[in-house]
């Protein structure tokens, strides 16, 4: 069974919306939010929130380094805005709980 945990502590400031637009800033637009957004103090540990694969990490432009994870049967958790990438590299198995990066600054 799938039962995630939350990857920071922190207070929900956006919550998931397929149904309805909402505003992002960062995007500067009108758009769904396939996810939450939850604040959380600079540096903070980012943990997986189950068990899976990194499949993928980066830098994007407007949400900063990146990683995503598989968690299989269709389930995909990406974490966005990290402090840095030294923590996991594509290809390695996490565990729920599993620290994978930290809070960074932007946003």
């Amino acid at each position: 069974m799938f039962k995630p945990i939350y990857p920071v502590s922190g207070k929900i400031i956006r919550e998931f919306s397929d149904q309805s637009l909402v505003y992002s800033k960062t995007l500067d637009e009108w758009t769904e939010h396939s996810g939450i957004d939850i604040e959380a103090e600079e540096g903070s540990d980012v943990k997986a929130c189950f068990d899976g694969t990194i499949i993928d990490l980066g830098e994007d432009p407007l949400y900063g380094k990146y990683v995503v994870v598989d968690h299989s049967d269709g389930y995909i958790s990406k974490y966005f805005n990290l402090k840095d990438l030294k923590y996991v590299q594509v290809g390695d198995i996490v565990r729920q709980g599993q620290k994978i990066g930290e809070v960074g600054d932007k946003l």
